[in-house]
């Protein structure tokens, strides 16, 4: 039970402000480099804006692998990075480049909060249970030793829960943003896996390239050729 309740503060103490994006670790959500997050706020036209660039430079993208899956491997190579790609949907759009890439850093930045905060609240649901189990043993218990070590065991987890209580509260505008985040979930999502859609056909198609390379008349030629010549030299050793 105590080992339990150990972990069970490791993973809070992870999870708390402060304690990631340190040592070399990545932090929550990307941080806006453009101008100062104080002097934006994102809006509904800024969804419309995202899901426009977004939906575009996508339709660009299948168009392309499509080309690519009938040409074969020397037209996969012409395929362009999707912020290229992005960045050209947006000059064709009129759209603002760097306010596009702001709007997409401020969404990741917000549902990076989103899920940490339903992390804290499974964790509190955890550090909940020990709590009681911790109480139930102190009951149970007639130890002074004992009973010392289960009460501050129990302070502990308490301390824990404040603090993951307070860290759990949105500020105003990030709870508002979120709520206008859902408003387009649908979008997103679609939006979303229509590119993880087109990594896997590209990869797919790369993988393809690699077995034409190595079914190649002339590579598999200089291939058995190779495997031979050794073959011949271990002999004469």
């Amino acid at each position: 039970m105590l080992e339990r309740v150990g972990v069970t503060l490791v993973a809070v103490a992870m999870a708390l402000p402060g304690c990631r994006g340190r040592d070399g670790q990545q932090p929550l959500a990307p941080t806006p480099t453009t101008v100062a997050r104080e002097q934006r706020e994102l809006s509904a036209s800024d969804l419309k804006l995202l899901i426009a660039v977004k939906g575009r430079a996508l339709r660009q993208l299948e168009e392309a692998l499509a080309a690519s899956s009938d040409e074969g491997g020397d037209a996969l190579a012409q395929l362009k990075d999707l912020v290229v790609v992005e960045r050209e949907a947006a000059a064709a759009l009129g759209a603002d480049w760097q306010r596009y890439t702001w709007v997409k850093e401020e969404i990741a930045r917000l549902l990076a909060l989103q899920r940490q905060g339903e992390d804290a609240k499974l964790l509190a649901l955890e550090l909940e249970r020990s709590k009681q189990d911790l109480a139930t043993q102190l009951s149970r218990c007639r130890d002074a030793a004992s009973r010392q070590f289960l009460q501050a065991q129990i302070d502990s987890l308490e301390h824990q829960l404040e603090v993951l209580e307070r860290g759990q509260v949105l500020d105003p505008r990030s709870a508002a943003e979120l709520t206008l985040i859902e408003s387009a979930r649908v979008q997103l999502a679609e939006l979303q896996g229509q590119q993880d859609r087109i990594q896997r056909r590209i990869r797919a198609l790369v993988r393809q390239a690699r077995g034409a390379a190595e079914e190649n008349p002339t590579v598999r030629k200089l291939r058995d050729r190779g495997q031979a010549g050794g073959v011949g030299q271990e002999e004469r050793k």
